[in-house]
């Protein structure tokens, strides 16, 4: 995060508002995770049809990796407000 700050502050800004988010992004990623599941059960009962190239696995495969990368605190989601210093 101190990068980001530092970045902002050489270009003339200085930061306002620092807010972490990254419950939110980790509900996203559940979310996410969630419609693939109910998407491939659709699938698997006939009752939803999508292109043959869609491949289930990677996008669980990534939504999982997103996952633990949000618990790991290597993903997270964070909001920056910055203004110009007159």
């Amino acid at each position: 995060m101190s990068s980001y700050t530092r970045y902002l502050t050489e270009a003339g800004l200085t930061v306002d508002l620092i807010e972490g988010h990254d419950e939110a992004l980790r509900e996203m990623v559940q979310q996410i995770r969630g419609k693939l599941l109910v998407a491939e059960l659709l699938i698997g009962l006939k009752k939803l049809d999508l292109p043959g190239s869609l491949d289930f696995e990677q996008a669980k495969a990534l939504a999982k990796a997103a996952a633990t990368a949000i618990q790991m605190s290597k993903f997270g989601y964070v909001v920056i407000i910055a203004s110009k210093m007159n």
